[in-house]
């Protein structure tokens, strides 16, 4: 058996514009989600947890996370500070 088949480099879809693989593992049968998809899933279960989740439609509640998704994202490309800018 071909041993280049047996192994999966998540490597390459760890920089990739959704975030990668939200959980790269060595199984290729196994993809996942993407980050966009898991930040996304997880904002959403904010938003439905709200009070004022009645006003929204499911697609806009969808849409909003994200919304949320992207901007996670974009705050982990940018970097934020580990520390307390303040001080």
């Amino acid at each position: 058996m071909d041993t280049e088949s047996k192994h999966f480099d998540a490597s390459k879809y760890l920089d990739a514009a959704d975030g990668g693989l939200a959980f790269p593992c060595e199984n290729i049968a196994q993809f996942g989600l993407t980050q966009r998809d898991y930040f996304a899933a997880a904002a959403l279960t904010g938003l439905l947890a709200a009070d004022n989740r009645d006003e929204w439609t499911p697609k806009d509640t969808a849409t909003f996370a994200y919304v949320v998704a992207d901007a996670m994202l974009q705050a982990r490309r940018d970097g934020p500070p580990l520390e307390d800018s303040k001080t």
